[in-house]
């Protein structure tokens, strides 16, 4: 078994030459950091029935990659009148922006400290030639922040994208303006980067180590989609 996975890794390494765009997600791809967006979720909306709070956390997690815009709406319609109805107004459920902006507090400084992705600086030099691009659901200007503090902006010298515009309005964007080319590879840990690579016909693996997506084996293999635990596993940097 083992020889297999590193002779597979031999054939993947010679095939990241061939990439002109590598697409990577955010959080569970790049950053630990899915557990930090959980944590602020509850943080958040602590004053709410723990059903309520439960109910939003499993849309969350079955939603990765979904902004936190269309999370705490989805909250707000759907969720929230099935529960407290009274206490709306209370917990500015009527206020978007708020929730948005607590939840933005809330993450940004454990963003800051979280833990990044292993021999990231070894990958971007293994592919000097390909533009690296962020496309996440995070918030666009905390995502540049974050990386700018973390030193690691400069890596990813197509752009780093984000929120409030969706995944797929980005690529649309990109392509339309000509900064990244269709022959590309997308890195993700949800069922919504997958779809979105699909869309555009960029080839996709997921990265399993930080995952939310709770039967994402059986996902993999169902839809026959390469997957490794860490970006240095499908790029052979051992």
């Amino acid at each position: 078994g083992r020889e297999n996975v590193h002779s597979f890794s031999k054939i993947i390494i010679m095939n990241i030459k061939n990439y002109e765009s590598l697409i990577f997600d955010c959080d569970g791809v790049l950053l630990n950091s899915n557990f930090i967006k959980t944590n602020s979720f509850r943080k958040v909306l602590s004053n709410f029935n723990e059903e309520a709070i439960e109910e939003l956390i499993s849309f969350h997690k079955k939603n990765g990659g979904l902004s936190r815009y269309k999370k705490f709406q989805h909250f707000i319609e759907n969720i929230a009148p099935k529960y407290n109805i009274d206490s709306i107004s209370n917990n500015h459920l009527d206020d978007l922006d708020f929730l948005c902006e607590s939840f933005a507090e809330s993450v940004f400084k454990d963003l800051v400290k979280c833990e990044v992705t292993p021999d990231l600086e070894k990958l971007r030099n293994k592919t000097i030639n390909q533009k690296w691009f962020i496309v996440s659901g995070g918030d666009q200007n905390e995502l540049r922040e974050v990386f700018s503090k973390k030193g690691l902006d400069h890596f990813f010298d197509g752009g780093i994208y984000g929120s409030t515009k969706s995944k797929y309005e980005i690529l649309i964007k990109l392509l339309k303006e000509k900064k990244i080319t269709k022959n590309g590879i997308f890195f993700g840990d949800s069922i919504l980067d997958y779809d979105v690579s699909k869309k555009f016909k960029y080839d996709f693996t997921f990265i399993s180590e930080w995952t939310d997506l709770l039967d994402w084996e059986n996902y993999c293999r169902k839809n026959k989609i390469t997957y490794v635990r860490f970006l240095r596993d499908f790029m052979n940097v051992h």
